[in-house]
């Protein structure tokens, strides 16, 4: 008798160990999920709702976005886009700021690129584009315009359809040499990212915006293909290891699925409409903008063609 009840007590222990083994196991995991999708940790108060993969919240009609890109050392934003994410259509929208854009902000030297600096006023300049626009940004990702470059190395590259030749000057002979001609074609890392810091232009930010805008929208091509899906955590740690946002992977895993819907053969970009492109203050040249046609736009839904706010910026620059 004595020797069945040790078997027996045995085997509830042993049944009792593998019973908590696989709970502390699936506790684990599940809070490295949550972790992983950007919730709130078990000891900050996480629910038990707190652990599902994707995030309760309703999903806005429409989300407001801002992305900017830093400089090499990390201080000002020299890429400014801000982008209109229409769900229930599913189309995106896309505008360019220019870097040089007046600001009399009191963090700034009178360019709106300088309020940033490396993130230490990250809400000023959240605001001031805010202000700027007349908007109330959802999220914003401040970005190392490297990272670009390390996500098309990690998917090996991506398909871009150019619409102009891009010429880059030899700035020691003076003489132009034509870089990427216009038409489909595959590039790698370095080509992307000599795109997007490219300032050879004889329209300078204008048409730097404007390819800017055309890589991230072959960007969220190649991105949501299957192919590249199955590589979305290596993707995943680039980014966020580059990248001052207020965006969780949770969050944007909720709107995910319905960007594979957008059409971006339709998307709607433009540059920010211009007042003056030589506006000196302090002995300083910056950029006038026309923030009164800029919030009309975006109001509007982008009921326009590009061509007349290209046109329009065209007109002062010959003015």
């Amino acid at each position: 008798m004595k020797k069945k009840k040790r078997t027996l007590c045995a085997k509830i222990t042993r049944f009792c160990i593998g019973i908590t083994t696989i709970s502390v196991i699936v506790w684990v995991a599940l809070f490295n999920i949550n972790n992983m999708l950007g919730a709130t940790s078990a000891s900050a108060g996480a629910t038990e709702t707190d652990f599902l993969m994707y995030s309760n919240e309703p999903k806005k009609d429409n989300v407001s976005l801002l992305f900017a890109g830093v400089d090499k050392d990390g201080l000002r934003t020299d890429s400014i886009i801000y982008a209109k994410y229409d769900t229930v259509n599913n189309k995106l929208y896309m505008m360019s700021i220019p870097r040089d854009t007046y600001t009399n902000h009191k963090y700034a030297t009178n360019k709106i690129n300088t309020i940033y600096r490396g993130g230490k006023y990250t809400d000023e300049f959240i605001g001031e584009i805010e202000k700027l626009l007349d908007v109330e940004i959802d999220y914003y990702a401040v970005i190392n315009l490297k990272v670009v470059s390390d996500v098309v190395d990690a998917i090996g590259g991506i398909k871009i359809t150019l619409e102009d030749d891009v010429w880059k000057l030899n700035k020691k002979t003076g003489q132009w040499k034509l870089t990427f001609p216009k038409g489909e074609q595959t590039l790698n890392a370095k080509q992307v990212e000599t795109l997007i810091r490219n300032r050879d232009y004889k329209d300078g930010d204008i048409s730097r915006g404007k390819m800017q805008r055309t890589v991230i929208t072959a960007l969220i091509k190649n991105l949501v293909s299957t192919k590249t899906l199955m590589k979305l955590m290596d993707i995943k740690d680039i980014v966020l290891s580059n990248t001052n946002t207020n965006i969780t992977v949770r969050e944007g895993m909720k709107y995910l699925g319905e960007i594979k819907e957008v059409d971006l053969k339709n998307v709607v970009s433009t540059n920010m409409p211009l007042l003056d492109i030589n506006y000196v203050v302090d002995g300083t040249a910056c950029v006038l903008v026309n923030k009164e046609k800029a919030r009309e736009i975006i109001k509007e839904d982008w009921v326009y063609t590009p061509e007349e706010t290209n046109n329009e910026t065209l007109n002062n620059e010959q003015n």
